[in-house]
């Protein structure tokens, strides 16, 4: 098989403009790829800097460990936490900020400098008072790079999530103790990294969420003990609603909100992309993967076909939502980096090829055309896309496992 030669439609992450990803095939536009996203947003471009890009422009995000860049798609999201980038405008205790004193991951000179003051003082941080509510998950996030210090902790306050904290070593980028969150930090270059801690809240209240300077890795929640004049540089932080960081949102004076991102194609059928028979193939990465719907609809406006993940069950499926009944599971046990996923139709049968292997048995539901290609934003897809591959024609069991595998 020759996949450029077969393929009806193929859509690597290269060209774009508003509301617009082009594919490399068909050459006349005609299977061009609809973007919507109605705000702004930051993604990280080809020198490795997080930009913000404006309504309705596709992101095409380039890997913090380099490499071909990839569509990001992201769930809606809103950062409560006020004058992200300004901590001269957070609260304080036994520290002092200066202002925009080196270089920030977006390329100027913006970010903060927090040294210790008062010494010995048991706490030395910054901080901003924020709503929870009860049974939500939040996630607290900072830009943080070393300086006369290499430590921070991250701390929800309260009884919200009772004892939680991360410490975060900035010279070597590991995290080095954590307790009742789930923590994370990557590398943004140049001495930066994006130190984070997600946790489930156990009531509805207003309560602080803290910044601390430490002065060992495996320093006790709240307790700081570092001397007068050591200190970290600080820029971008965040307080999301929700399980896990997603793309950088700057605030000011007010709470910011990111839209989902939408990806759309139609008219499959009259421009002779997919026909009777067809397959769907979609490559994405899938760190922090929640809900995904890849949904084909027919000519009726009906859904007759999706690829759908539940990260609830941790598991992709297939099912026919209108004009048929079912679906067919695929349980995963642990989520791999990266998915290649194909969709399969084959008259009134319906197959999906996961990762090199015939993942279902054969599903029978009437036959439809497929019609319309959509990533449904109600689902808050949160992945990268590699790429999207339309066949119009059913391809064999061989040519489907040699296409998914990786």
């Amino acid at each position: 098989m020759s996949t450029y030669d077969d393929a009806s439609l193929i859509y690597y992450p290269s060209g774009y403009k508003a509301s617009k990803a082009y594919s490399l095939k068909p050459t006349d536009g005609s299977g061009d790829l609809d973007f919507t996203r109605a705000s702004t947003a930051t993604r990280v471009n080809e020198s490795g800097l997080i930009e913000e890009v404006a309504a309705n422009v596709p992101r095409l995000n380039t890997p913090l460990s380099g490499g071909c860049s990839s569509l990001l798609l992201e769930p809606q999201r809103t950062n409560t936490l006020l004058n992200s980038e300004d901590l001269n405008s957070w609260l304080k205790l036994d520290t002092s900020v200066t202002s925009n004193s080196t270089t920030s991951p977006d390329g100027t000179t913006n970010a903060d400098t927090l040294t210790a003051t008062g010494a010995g003082s048991l706490s030395h941080l910054v901080y901003q008072n924020l709503a929870f509510v009860s049974g939500s998950s939040y996630t607290l996030s900072v830009f943080a790079k070393a300086n006369t210090s290499n430590y921070i902790q991250l701390v929800f306050a309260g009884n919200l999530i009772a004892n939680s904290y991360a410490n975060f070593d900035l010279s070597s980028g590991t995290i080095t103790a954590s307790a009742f969150v789930t923590a994370k930090i990557e590398n943004y270059g140049s001495g930066w990294y994006r130190c984070s801690i997600s946790a489930t809240s156990a009531a509805s209240t207003t309560n602080s969420q803290i910044i601390y300077l430490i002065n060992s890795p495996t320093a006790s929640r709240g307790q700081s003990f570092v001397q007068s004049g050591e200190s970290v540089y600080l820029w971008g932080g965040s307080f999301e609603n929700g399980s896990f960081p997603t793309s950088y949102i700057p605030t000011t004076s007010t709470a910011v909100t990111r839209v989902v991102d939408g990806l759309s194609v139609s008219s499959l059928f009259s421009k002779g992309i997919v026909g009777v028979n067809g397959s769907l193939f979609v490559d994405i990465n899938t760190l922090n993967l929640s809900g995904l719907t890849f949904t084909m609809w027919n000519t009726l406006s009906q859904r007759s076909g999706v690829i759908r993940f539940t990260s609830a069950s941790n598991t992709f499926y297939i099912g026919l939502l209108e004009g048929g009944s079912g679906s067919t599971q695929i349980s995963l046990g642990s989520l791999p980096p990266r998915a290649k996923l194909l969709f399969r139709k084959n008259g009134n049968t319906y197959t999906l090829f996961y990762n090199g292997v015939k993942a279902s048995t054969d599903m029978t539901a009437p036959a439809q055309t497929w019609d319309k290609l959509e990533v449904e934003s109600g689902f808050s897809p949160n992945m990268t896309v590699n790429s999207v591959i339309l066949f119009n024609s059913a391809l064999s069991d061989t040519d489907a496992i040699a296409l998914t595998t990786i």
